[in-house]
């Protein structure tokens, strides 16, 4: 299959930039990796969270002034892996499936040690108004993003090994992260250990890769979990279609 010309000239330009500029880039997020003397902000809450929303909505780039440095991040070797095993499939780039070992490879280097399964973060503290997260700290949108790279791999090649990472993913979601029962209404899951916020997209996303990785290891409780976490975001649609953003949730039952 060919890709259509404005495709084709979007990744001559991606190519280009990445070349010049290298993997290692800046997050919307990462405004409290300020070097000092702004660094001290980090230890006020509302100080923090000030700091980083300046960042993420200034129509001129502050991270130079402020010191933030750019850092290779775990979601950009999961898109670039990802990107390069669709090049594979599709025939286009004889050299993409080196190139998406070599992201993969990068990617499994960048893995958050100390979990009960592979985990993924950004390198920055976050901060809102119901997480106060440690630079590094894995989350359930990352670890998904990285899980899905190798998901891939493994349906294009067959490697025992990639399924097994992916799979390795869901024991430190499902542990490490936890989800919340909803009884009749379903399951959500977390987006950080502890957070106490419904994040509905990022819990469609958790249910397609449970049911994704059960389809290939035939558990049907992975399988029954991922289609109770796809029900709580359908459940939850308001009627014009939209969904809210993480709204409050009230007391938590975590006998899931």
């Amino acid at each position: 299959m060919t890709a259509s010309p404005d495709v084709d000239r979007a990744e001559v330009a991606l190519r280009r930039w990445l070349d010049t500029h290298g993997v290692a880039s800046w997050d919307p997020y990462d405004g409290l990796n300020a070097a000092p003397p702004w660094a001290w902000l980090r230890r006020n809450r509302f100080a923090a969270r000030a700091l980083m929303q300046a960042v993420k909505h200034s129509p001129v780039n502050l991270r130079p002034v402020l010191g933030v440095p750019k850092r290779i991040m775990a979601k950009s070797l999961a898109d670039l892996a990802s990107a390069a095993w669709l090049r594979y499939r599709l025939g286009d780039d004889p050299a993409a499936r080196v190139t998406a070992r070599h992201w993969l490879d990068a990617l499994l280097e960048d893995r958050c040690a100390g979990h009960s399964g592979a985990a993924w973060g950004m390198p920055a503290p976050y901060v809102s108004r119901f997480i106060d997260a440690a630079s590094g700290e894995p989350n359930l949108f990352w670890t998904i993003n990285a899980a899905n790279a190798f998901l891939e791999a493994y349906e294009l090649e067959g490697r025992a090994a990639d399924l097994e990472v992916a799979r390795s993913a869901i024991d430190f979601i499902r542990q490490d992260l936890g989800f919340v029962d909803a009884g009749e209404a379903g399951v959500w899951l977390r987006y950080f250990a502890d957070h106490d916020a419904v994040i509905y997209n990022v819990t469609a996303l958790g249910g397609a890769l449970l049911q994704r990785v059960a389809h290939h290891t035939g558990e049907a409780e992975l399988a029954a979990l991922g289609e109770r976490a796809l029900h709580f975001v359908i459940r939850n649609q308001n009627p014009d279609g939209p969904h809210a953003w993480a709204p409050a949730t009230g007391p938590l039952d975590d006998s899931a």
